[in-house]
């Protein structure tokens, strides 16, 4: 992994109607505050947190510039431990006036969004993940079990280009497994083994050779492996996107991603006429592998297509529409993450 994405993979976003998110970021480790410093405010939670012995971390949003894409991943001034003796110790955090959760040797990356808002993630020592932004009362568990962080958030191309899209947080668990959850728009979804693109690309592949050394014929009424085998049951196998009827449809699949530009597209994404009036043979999607000249002007793609008779691998113009009734547009899945 560059050092560019790794700076990209620990930035987090968080948008609920907009809203955004920081990271608390690698490594963290964190115990619940005792009673008389579990909600302090001001002042006060300094003197909460340093009578029990502990530094205090004041954040102060206001006071923190924004962070370019090609900065280090490092603490903003002012706003942890300055010397690697504090920073060795137990600290408390004191987020909008909550000291709620003590974190040892963290560092934080801040970046200052469009509207202002932030949230801060950290691994309490119970293993639980926790989170506290400023539109939130209080320091809050977010559940599941974790031992380092990878990500949290979306890319930061992603979270300045589509606000619509959908924020993941992603953590290595105690199995020492990827785990994924992400913002749907109105809540988080539960955790889950997180989807990388190598995988979506090697599953959408192995469909070429599935059927005894031969691609897997097309169908809108069959299936392989509990798959249909058209084009939205082919995605959503390689996505390893369960639904009923053997996956998600054209109309439905918007519904597990989100809008990205053309510039944006990686391999794993999708391309195609999605959303309501593509049911049946209106619709089609396609899974992007890659571009196919230096301009940018034809793409590689995986797909499920009547017209090849089954699963190929094939390139197309940015024009192309298939017989579909409007333009093909690209879409990311939710909790596809990076690596």
């Amino acid at each position: 992994m560059s050092k560019r994405t790794l700076i990209h993979r620990t930035v987090a976003l968080c948008a609920a109607a907009g809203v955004t998110v920081a990271l608390a970021a690698a490594g963290v480790t964190a115990q619940a505050a005792t009673s008389s410093a579990a909600s302090p405010s001001g002042s006060d939670a300094v003197v909460a947190a340093d009578s029990a012995g502990y530094a205090t971390v004041d954040f102060d949003p206001a006071a923190v510039a924004p962070i370019a894409d090609d900065e280090p991943s490092a603490a903003p001034a002012g706003t942890i431990a300055p010397n690697d003796a504090a920073a060795a110790s137990a600290c408390a955090v004191n987020a909008w006036g909550h000291v709620g959760y003590r974190i040892c040797g963290t560092s934080y990356t801040l970046k200052k969004w469009t509207n202002g808002h932030q949230e801060y993630f950290v691994i309490g020592t119970d293993k639980q993940i926790w989170h506290i932004a400023d539109w939130m009362k209080s320091w809050e568990p977010m559940g599941g079990t974790a031992k380092s962080w990878v990500a949290a958030g979306y890319d930061s191309y992603e979270s300045k280009a589509d606000p619509q899209g959908r924020p993941t947080v992603v953590t290595v668990g105690t199995d020492n497994r990827e785990h994924c959850r992400t913002y749907t728009g109105k809540s988080w979804n539960t955790w889950h083994p997180c989807e990388t693109r190598q995988t979506v690309i090697a599953r959408a592949k192995g469909w070429l050779t599935a059927d005894h050394g031969h691609h897997v014929p097309y169908s809108m009424s069959a299936s392989f492996h509990g798959w249909r085998t058209d084009c939205s049951g082919y995605v959503s196998m390689a996505w390893n996107a369960k639904h009923s009827g053997g996956g998600y449809s054209t109309e439905t699949l918007p519904g597990i991603s989100h809008s990205i530009s053309w510039k944006q597209l990686r391999p794993g994404d999708i391309i195609g006429y999605m959303g309501p009036g593509s049911a049946g043979g209106a619709g089609h999607v396609m899974i992007f592998a890659g571009w196919a000249n230096a301009s940018h002007t034809e793409y590689t793609v995986y797909e499920q297509a009547h017209s090849a008779g089954g699963t190929a691998h094939r390139n197309h113009p940015v024009s192309y529409r298939g017989d579909s009734p409007g333009p093909y547009k690209p879409r990311a899945g939710n909790d596809i993450i990076a690596t």
